[in-house]
């Protein structure tokens, strides 16, 4: 009798570490989710008027966008909620005074039990960050988040405030809880 229940307990926490382990491989981290998200939807319809959100990224299955419902964000013309509800993206066209932005964001919806944000290393997110958004032409304001929470923008030097490609994280240290592409449009 005693065999049997080592055995089964045996094979019962072999299954859970399986399983985990499974769970590990298959799910996306958030380091993936937010590149996917900046670099390969809200940049591209930023800058280039690409559509957003249609399949997200190379190494995210489509299961991690469910929503789209234009009556969920009133200021733009598109919503999109992540699977894991842990994050929605609103994107389109926005009047701000005299000039017309095309805009991205992305924000945390804060659930129980969950990261207030993107879970992700700042020493690693930050420097592959200044260095992917240097091929834009954007300079960071800071190189380091030594508190905040706090914003840091990202803006080509010399260009008008509402004209020009700008990024702005709302960010602390390993945690990432908003991000808003823009740029002003003819």
């Amino acid at each position: 009798m005693v065999k049997r229940i080592g055995a089964f307990l045996t094979g019962a926490a072999l299954c859970g570490a399986v399983l985990f382990g499974y769970d590990r491989l298959t799910t996306p981290s958030d380091y993936d989710v937010l590149q996917a998200a900046l670099f390969g939807n809200c940049l591209p319809y930023v800058v280039e008027n690409k559509p957003a959100f249609t399949q997200f990224g190379n190494d995210i299955d489509a299961d991690q966008l469910i929503v789209m419902s234009p009556e969920n964000a009133a200021r733009f013309q598109h919503y999109a909620e992540f699977a894991d509800q842990r994050f929605e993206a609103v994107w389109g066209r926005s009047q701000t005074n005299e000039t017309t932005l095309r805009v991205c964001q992305i924000t945390t919806r804060y659930l129980q039990g969950q990261p207030g944000g993107f879970d992700v290393s700042s020493d690693i997110w930050l420097p592959q960050a200044i260095e992917q958004l240097a091929d834009y032409g954007l300079v960071p304001e800071e190189t380091v988040l030594t508190d905040g929470p706090r914003t840091l923008a990202f803006t080509k030097s010399g260009v008008a405030d509402l004209a020009g490609l700008r990024i702005v994280f709302v960010a602390q240290p390993d945690l990432i809880t908003n991000v808003v592409v823009a740029q002003g449009v003819d």
